[in-house]
């Protein structure tokens, strides 16, 4: 099974106090020992488990399967051709569940294998933050060379695309997206793509105002969590030819191919998964690749 095993650097949230991995995988683990049901953690839009894989150490990385669950306005549906679409037959307390596998070391980052339904770590931020009283933010890592991608067509911006499947955030973080999304769309439509760019026939030295490259700006360091793709578009002042930065492609990872799961079905072996996460962390931890990775806050440009 094919994954991209995707790093980030965890924080703790200013004014909250230290956040500690294994800490907060203990209480989890607690909680969910005491009462199984208190594993599901219903949001206004979402429904979430975490399962706690290993607590950790301050030597080893705390894990947890993080899991997107389909309530029951909210599953998939079967289908075949020539038969009509039918419901998936599901006992009232089973979900479809969407897995992926995280891990977070002591040092501050944290990786998943990441795949197209995919939960984002958003998600385990929340989580944590309502059954364990922890506080943490994810913060996406970018290979090296995309700062100096992104500073290289600074102030020359041609265009930008940006796709969502979940528009609900553009009315949750209003002031990220009015600049560049019409406010009438909002959550009403099932998603959302936008195209902002100067043209093919115009004059090439015509380019986004600054406001808009602001706000693209302003995105992009929370595009992980946002939107499912974004492409920005400039003009390379170093060879003046156009340059085409795709920031989710742009993500600090490595491809791998994981062997299924002995249950079968779309979700890779644990364990195999894990010691994947852990390969991949030591051996970019070797090359100084985390070290040298972009911040997203750092890509916002300096004026």
């Amino acid at each position: 099974m094919h994954r991209k095993l995707t790093f980030y650097q965890w924080q703790p949230i200013t004014g909250r106090q230290a956040f500690d991995p294994p800490t907060a995988a203990h209480v989890l683990a607690g909680r969910v020992a005491a009462d199984p049901q208190s594993v599901i953690v219903v949001g206004s839009d979402t429904t979430t488990a975490v399962v706690v894989s290993s607590v950790g150490s301050a030597m080893e990385p705390t894990r947890f399967q993080l899991m997107a669950l389909r309530d029951p306005d909210n599953r998939p549906l079967q289908f075949a051709p020539g038969e009509p679409l039918a419901p998936i037959d599901m006992l009232a307390h089973r979900y479809p569940a969407d897995v992926t596998h995280v891990a977070l070391w002591p040092d501050g980052y944290a990786a998943q294998d990441s795949y197209g339904h995919s939960p984002r770590l958003g998600r385990l931020s929340h989580y944590l933050r309502t059954q364990a009283n922890a506080y943490v933010n994810f913060e996406q890592l970018y290979e090296p060379d995309m700062l100096a991608r992104l500073q290289d067509i600074q102030g020359q911006l041609r265009g930008v695309d940006i796709a969502l499947t979940r528009p609900e955030h553009v009315d949750q973080d209003p002031g990220v997206f009015e600049t560049l999304i019409p406010a009438v769309y909002g959550s009403r439509a099932p998603s959302i793509s936008v195209h902002l760019g100067m043209g093919r026939y115009g004059a090439r030295d015509r380019y986004l105002d600054a406001q808009i490259e602001e706000a693209t700006y302003s995105i992009a360091e929370r595009a992980h969590e946002l939107v499912d793709s974004m492409v920005i578009t400039g003009r390379s002042r170093t060879s003046g030819r156009t340059e085409r930065v795709n920031l989710l492609s742009e993500r600090l990872g490595v491809e791998r191919e994981l062997p299924r799961s002995t249950q079968g079905g779309s979700m890779p072996d644990t364990d195999a998964t894990f010691v994947a996460l852990d390969e991949a962390y030591r051996d970019l931890r070797e090359r100084q690749q985390l070290d040298r990775a972009i911040r997203a806050q750092m890509m916002r440009p300096r004026r």
